[in-house]
């Protein structure tokens, strides 16, 4: 969350893995203008719809900043 907030200006899409899959930053990035494109934990139907939906040419692209940051 405040590496979210530190940069939410600057950002269109926030790319994560199912780690960061909770409520709170998912309204944020909503609230600030940011697309969050991050997976659900598949607990549910609705969930595995949601990843469903998600384009997974976008969502892959947050391999190169995992790549970056190691």
């Amino acid at each position: 969350m405040q590496v979210f907030r530190r940069n939410a200006g600057d950002l269109r899409e926030l790319l994560a893995d199912k780690m960061y899959s909770w409520k709170e930053l998912r309204e944020k990035c909503r609230k600030e203008a940011t697309r969050p494109v991050i997976k659900h934990c598949e607990q549910s139907p609705l969930q595995k719809a949601h990843n469903a939906r998600i384009d997974d040419d976008v969502y892959n692209q947050r391999s190169m900043s995992e790549t970056v940051f190691s």
